[in-house]
């Protein structure tokens, strides 16, 4: 069963001379095994969007459902949604990595082996191996290995519903590549859906089967990639910032040319310009 949203609306101060609409009348369902990008401009309300899916924020109007039940304050999730704020490491509070993943399945009542257990399948989900990590101070570890801890810390608590605010953002290039390699794993071998802010998300493309854009607080599209193209099209026209990878292939088509097919795997779209470039060289 998915997690719902009908018709939620948000407002700071509702009641105020200085009431600041944010999100106005937002639908959707977000399904198990997805991977959803939520995209828009600065002020169009992701990151409060968020907030209303994790319970951290009750909407004004409007309700969210978990399994078909409205859920009316942030314990009634029972661990099934996690959230991971930007910059999760600064968040990390224990003096070893086994402590800090522990924290939550701890408050949740596990203790002894099957406290062991959860934690030890956390770390391999991120790729932490316990041998080498489990008693490592966290303050003795990389930037990206922190953030992986933190995302640890929210799978071992088990949620089917994973929500991420801007994951990669502060990351060089390998410790965003791991953290990246960990959200595929994640989905593929637990099936937990995410739905992920971005705002430039050129590296997380091949993770989106799904893209929710708002601006001005509303839901303005919502749908599942078919191209390259094809998406490059619908976001320009929601005015995202586009891609560097979908910003070529857009260039590429309005140059001439039949690049309709390729997917948004900016990977296989160089791979495809680097081949039809060797093709051309090689008929001279």
């Amino acid at each position: 069963m998915p997690i719902t949203l009908e018709q939620v609306s948000f407002s700071w101060q509702p009641e105020g001379v200085f009431q600041n609409q944010v999100l106005n009348n937002i639908s959707f369902s977000l399904h198990e095994g997805e991977i959803a990008a939520l995209l828009g401009p600065e002020g169009a309300g992701k990151t409060t969007l968020l907030q209303i899916m994790a319970g951290l924020l009750k909407p004004e109007r409007g309700r969210v459902k978990l399994d078909g039940r409205t859920i009316k304050h942030p314990g009634g999730y029972d661990g099934q949604i996690g959230m991971l704020f930007q910059f999760p490491e600064q968040q990390i509070f224990e003096l070893n990595i086994y402590n800090e993943i522990a924290f939550g399945p701890k408050n949740q009542g596990l203790t002894g082996k099957k406290l062991q257990t959860v934690v030890y399948q956390a770390m391999h989900s991120v790729n932490l191996k316990p041998e080498e990590f489990l008693e490592r101070h966290t303050d003795n570890i990389s930037s990206g290995e922190k953030r992986r801890v933190a995302i640890a810390g929210v799978l071992a608590m088990q949620p089917r519903y994973l929500l991420l605010d801007e994951p990669l953002v502060g990351l060089d290039y390998e410790a965003a590549t791991a953290v990246i390699e960990c959200l595929h794993n994640i989905n593929q071998q637990h099936n937990i859906a995410m739905v992920i802010v971005a705002h430039k998300p050129d590296r997380l493309l091949p993770l989106f089967n799904r893209y929710l854009i708002l601006k001005s607080g509303q839901l303005i599209n919502d749908f599942s990639p078919q191209s390259a193209l094809s998406t490059a099209q619908i976001l320009q026209q929601a005015d995202i910032d586009l891609p560097v990878s979908l910003d070529l292939i857009q260039h590429l088509a309005e140059a001439g040319g039949e690049w309709s097919e390729i997917t948004t795997d900016p990977d296989e779209i160089y791979r495809q310009i680097a081949a039809r470039i060797r093709n051309k060289k090689g008929e001279k």
